[in-house]
């Protein structure tokens, strides 16, 4: 699975590597192409902010994937 976190700071990681949201969707788009079935599991924190990971949602969603899971950690 593509692993995405989102720090309580708003920094996005893809795998372990920073990334901006341009970036972050650019690598998304290169993934949908290569495995169109890839299941992306969206990461954070109780204090992560919301309005970043349904940021993510939302251009995951547009870019096509239908796996995606959500894990919080407290």
């Amino acid at each position: 699975p593509v692993t995405i976190s989102v720090k309580k700071d708003g920094a996005i990681y893809l795998g372990k590597t920073g990334v901006s949201l341009p970036q972050l969707v650019h690598q998304l788009r290169v993934v949908k192409t290569t495995d169109p079935d890839a299941t992306i599991i969206v990461n954070g924190d109780d204090s992560s902010r919301l309005g970043s990971v349904v940021t993510i949602l939302d251009k995951l969603r547009y870019i096509g994937f239908q796996q995606v899971s959500i894990r919080t950690r407290q």
